[in-house]
């Protein structure tokens, strides 16, 4: 009995305790039921009482709290809390607050007791912060609240404020500060630097183990120089300088002129200092993680990788050499070992705000977007006054569609370091795609101006490669405001600066489209950018790799809108974008494409339809093409490329024609395969290899009827039908070598291109509609083989002065024409007058290759003169220009450009001479911040000295083309362009002359949160008659049309899914 009583009242008291020991258990792992607040983290001696609870424990990062429990930090202490509502709070040292409510519908209520803390609240109407003296309720905002003993200061950074007492309230917004003493009402009052309100809670990286970086336990000059860099770059470097020269042995002092350097956008001296300070102290893990810092900022990664492990070997607790491997496991794409090593990093120093930053890349990556954003604004509540920080904010805000927060936190960046280009970069971006081009211009403008004056954009946070931001086409706003030479001369400068930057030949490819006989230049920039691209969710158009397809400009899906919504972030994600037209003469057209994106592989698959009758009888025209493209990272220096294009074409007689007249009968097909396989491997952060092999193979069917006339002594006219089969395969083989510095660059490539074609001709003579006489057949064969070589050096001489020196040399060997070996000389200056004025000069030499994808690696232009044209195989040309670009401001832009170009062609052995002018002069204007008028001169002239049939001797067409644009800020857009033309034409002896006036108008509208736009143009509004002579005849490939004389409307949808 005694027995079992004994276990009866012990497992009685067993139950008893188990509340006791759950209420012990949630004391020890610090989570409590229902919480409202977590821990993100803390910095020195922070306690909390729970609710109902007397003791005070020790506050630990994720801990979670509840309503009524209380929060106090110590002497040299902070903690940043993270809400459900989705509010950060950061308390300083000397700081006690107390949850007082938090309700599911309204607001919570935090009682700031003393102190000062930080607010971060996107939530309008979430918080309300009560003081001793005034409390504040917050409309989605971000403010400071600093209680004393008499008084309570609110200072209120964006959004707004209500400050409120029993004496009165006072609404404070962005950049003001209240002050309220016990017993009065708020008032606001005038403060010089808002933002020193905050300037407790900027983090300084450490240059010395032990030592607190702070404000107010800075005492060398290392450490001032560190503390400087916030306000005042240039103090920071002379400090910094100082210190060396004080104590040149000190590790520290070289680590703070490393940082110095940094602000001041000089990554070499930055790295030399950070070398320096490795050879004063061999054994300083600082000093060792931050060499690694700036070895992983230009791309070195392996080097990195061994100085951040070194580090780490010295000091196991060295938080910075942990965050530099996060980030270099973040450039390598290995997701999981950088989250785990941000995680680390993060627990060494919880008042580091880059391994949260990190960590916040780490997530999006993995398309975790809503995580990844609250780990950036961790970042920021840690370092509030980071301009870097904000901007990469922004960029998160935006992919979440959640303006005007993006734009908010653009705006503060600028503020806050006025000096660095990437959130006017950013921000030009947010702009474009809410319909404000003439914005978007100007801080394209302004992030030029302060990125060396250079349109390559690289963000200044160094160890993000911000690929995804770098893929974005800038070529769109000038094209939006008519701008199209200004794009093409950043385009150049771009390009010539970096060689090896994919964004820039994506712009200059993109700035190609709009100018008529580019369309090669074009597709070879874009087969560059492909090559030289990371892993990225950009979709591929079908159209794009063709420059044959002779569709008119804006009739058809083939502008580069589609990279106006590429994401500022890459993701794991699949996109869908689809873009469609429909017009008069039947027109209809499409394009489809799911592009997507995993840990090592990115794909694009789709297709492109396109079809119309034409304006006249037998000008129909229809195009199908698949394109399916994937890229594989092998590791973080290679990638490889494949890709696979199938093509289909049936159309009529496209050619325009003086006379006006056309083949009623003529028509074409055209089936082509293309598989291309692509390698990029990077040999060091300057120096790229690229091998670009394809494989092509082509069904050109053609059919021609032409009437003879009457011919005696027949009584019906004659009638020659030709029908032209050919069959062609060829193989193009292209390496490359890239170099950068800063100040030379030089390209060093080969190629090898062969083509077999077998073409058979049958031709037939009727007449009265019986053949006269039977078909005559006849086959031929012709292998065309061309091997080169060339070499381009961009030599900066002088700081506003670049030379381009080069030269290819091609072996030509055709069975029909021409056998050449020819030696290609090429020289380009370009003079940088001032920072506004651009004076270049080029004169080149050129081959037409034998290649039948009509598109190569090797540069596309020489000092922005385009040197590759649609001729016909084998043309040697010489090309002379000048030219100067000038801007008076931000608002105006104007140039003119000079060239000449001789032409030498040999279809049967014989040369032919041709000669070519063309003259530009334009000017672009910003009127108003919604209106923009461009106009321009083009003269253009053609003439050759051998008369050949069916041919025209001369070609002189004088254009002008002005155009007004409006942009508004509720999505619309419209615009007018009308373009004065005057052609006269030699063609047999006759001289013609057409004059005309060609108008176009439209009007669009951007949908909401980047989901696409919807278009209307009308072409040729007054429908003017004209006839117009193209360049058909330079060239085997159908040439874009320019001018149509017929009105038609069209309606595009453009779609972001």
């Amino acid at each position: 009995m005694g027995t079992r009583l004994c276990k009866i009242v012990v497992f009685i008291s067993a139950i008893a305790l188990i509340p006791m020991a759950t209420i012990s258990h949630a004391e020890e792992t610090g989570q409590c039921k229902n919480w409202v607040a977590s821990v993100a983290a803390v910095v020195g001696k922070v306690d909390a009482k729970r609710h109902g609870q007397q003791a005070w424990t020790p506050v630990l990062r994720n801990n979670t709290y509840c309503a009524g429990d209380q929060i106090r930090a110590d002497k040299a202490s902070k903690a940043t809390l993270v809400f459900t509502n989705e509010t950060l709070v950061t308390l300083d040292e000397h700081t006690a607050i107390t949850i007082n409510q938090v309700e599911n519908d309204g607001p919570s209520i935090l009682e700031l007791v003393k102190g000062i803390a930080h607010f971060i609240s996107r939530v309008p109407r979430s918080l309300k912060v009560n003081t001793p003296f005034v409390n504040a309720a917050i409309e989605g905002t971000e403010f400071v609240v600093e209680v004393g003993d008499n008084e309570t200061n609110v200072t209120v950074f964006e959004g707004t404020v209500l400050t409120a007492n029993q004496q009165g309230e006072l609404r404070v917004t962005n950049n003001e500060t209240s002050k309220t003493l016990k017993g009065e009402a708020p008032q606001k009052i005038l403060m010089a630097r808002p933002r020193d309100a905050v300037q407790w809670a900027i983090y300084f990286p450490p240059v010395a183990k032990g030592e607190k970086h702070d404000e107010q336990t800075t005492k060398s000059k290392a450490h001032a120089a560190i503390t400087a860099i916030v306000n005042n770059q240039d103090n920071a470097l002379a400090l910094a300088k100082e210190a060396v020269e004080l104590a040149p042995d000190a590790a520290a002092n070289h680590i703070a002129l490393s940082y110095a350097w940094q602000s001041k956008f000089n990554l070499p001296k930055a790295i030399d200092s950070a070398v320096t300070a490795t050879e004063k102290e061999p054994d300083n893990a600082i000093a060792w993680a931050r060499l690694a810092e700036m070895q992983l900022s230009i791309g070195e990664l392996s080097r990195a990788q061994d100085s951040a492990t070194k580090a780490s070997a010295l000091d196991a607790d060295n938080a910075r050499a942990q965050t530099i491997l996060g980030y270099a496991y973040l450039t390598q794409i290995k997701i999981a070992n950088a989250r785990e090593t941000f995680e680390k990093a993060i627990e060494l120093d919880q008042s580091d705000p880059l391994p949260h930053l990190g960590l916040g890349l780490a997530m999006i990556r993995k398309n975790e977007l809503k995580q990844g954003r609250r780990e950036i604004e961790i970042a920021a509540a840690l370092d509030p006054n980071n301009s870097i920080i904000r901007s990469y904010l922004g960029k998160a805000y935006y992919e979440e569609k959640r303006g005007p927060l993006d734009a908010d936190q653009f705006e503060m960046a600028k503020a806050l370091d006025p000096n660095d280009p990437t959130p006017y970069f950013y921000d030009a971006i947010r702009k474009q795609t809410e319909n404000d081009p003439i914005g978007a211009l100007k801080d394209i403008n302004k992030s030029i101006e302060l990125n060396d004056n250079r349109a390559v954009y690289r963000s200044s946070l160094q160890l993000d490669q911000d690929e995804a931001a770098r893929s974005v086409s800038l070529a769109r706003i000038y094209q939006d405001l008519g701008f199209e030479q200004t794009a093409l001369l950043e385009g150049w400068k771009s390009v010539i600066s970096d060689p090896a930057n994919h964004s820039a030949h994506r712009f200059l490819a993109d700035s190609y489209t709009a100018l008529p006989r580019h369309e090669l230049a074009s597709a070879s920039e874009l087969l560059q950018s492909q090559l030289l691209q990371p892993l990225n969710t950009i979709p591929i158009r079908p159209q794009q790799s063709y420059s044959d397809l002779g569709i008119l400009s804006g009739t058809g899906p083939s502008d580069s809108s589609f990279n106006e919504y590429t994401p500022l972030f890459s993701r794991e994600e699949t996109r869908v974008q689809f873009d469609v037209i429909g017009g008069g003469n039947n027109t209809f057209g499409n394009d489809l494409v799911v592009s997507g994106m995993s840990e090592n592989t990115a794909f694009s698959i789709g297709q492109f339809k396109y079809k119309t009758d034409g304006y006249r009888e037998n000008n129909d025209l229809e195009h199908d093409i698949f394109n399916a493209f994937l890229q594989y990272k092998v590791s973080d220096r290679s990638s490889l490329q494949f890709e696979y294009q199938n093509r289909s074409t049936d159309q009529g007689d496209r050619v325009q024609s003086i006379t006006g007249d056309f083949g009623a009968a003529d028509r074409r097909t055209i089936d082509t395969d293309t598989t291309r396989i692509g390698y990029n491997y990077k040999i060091s952060s300057n120096s790229n290899f690229l091998i670009s092999i394809s494989d092509n193979n082509e069904k050109d069917v053609t059919h021609i009827e032409r009437n003879q006339g009457i011919v005696f002594p027949f009584p019906n006219p004659l009638i020659v039908i030709l029908d032209n089969n050919s069959n062609q395969s060829g193989i193009t083989s292209e390496i490359q070598y890239l170099h950068t510095n800063t100040k030379f660059k030089y390209i060093l490539g080969a190629g090898n291109l062969s083509r077999d074609r077998d073409r058979t001709v049958t031709s037939q003579v009727f007449t009265g509609g019986a053949p006269l006489g039977p078909s005559s057949t006849v086959s031929n064969s012709d292998k065309r083989q061309n091997n080169n070589i060339y070499s381009y050096n961009n030599l900066t001489i002088l700081p506003n002065l670049t030379i381009i020196l080069g030269a290819s040399y091609d072996d030509f060997n055709s069975q029909i024409l021409k056998e050449r070996d020819l030696f290609s000389p090429k020289l380009g200056v370009i003079v940088n007058i001032s920072n506004d004025t651009t004076l270049r000069l080029a004169a080149f030499k050129s081959l037409t290759r034998a290649t039948l994808n009509t598109k190569t690696i090797e540069p596309s232009q020489v000092a922005g003169f385009n040197q590759f044209f649609n001729d016909f195989d084998g043309v040697v040309s010489t090309r002379y220009g000048i030219a100067l670009d000038s801007k008076s401001s931000n608002n105006v832009a104007y140039g003119i450009e000079l060239t000449g170009r001789e032409l030498t062609y040999a279809p049967n052995s014989v040369d032919i001479e041709q000669y070519e002018l063309l003259h530009r002069v334009y000017l672009n204007s910003i009127i108003s911040k919604n209106i923009t008028v461009s106009a321009s001169y083009i003269f253009d002239r053609y003439e050759s000295k051998t008369v050949l049939p069916s041919m025209p001797d001369m070609v002189r067409t004088q254009s002008l083309p002005i155009s007004v644009k409006l942009t508004n800020s509720n999505g619309i857009h419209t615009g007018i362009i009308a373009t004065g033309v005057d052609q006269e034409t030699r063609l047999s002896s006759t001289d013609y002359r057409e004059q005309f006036i060609s108008t176009d108008v439209w009007v669009g509208y951007r949908f909401p949160n980047r989901r696409g736009e919807i278009n209307l143009l009308l072409k040729n509004i007054t429908n003017s008659q004209f006839n117009f002579q193209d360049r058909n005849f330079q060239t085997s490939d159908p040439a874009q049309p320019q001018f149509v004389p017929d009105r038609t409307l069209y309606l595009n949808l453009n779609l972001t899914l």
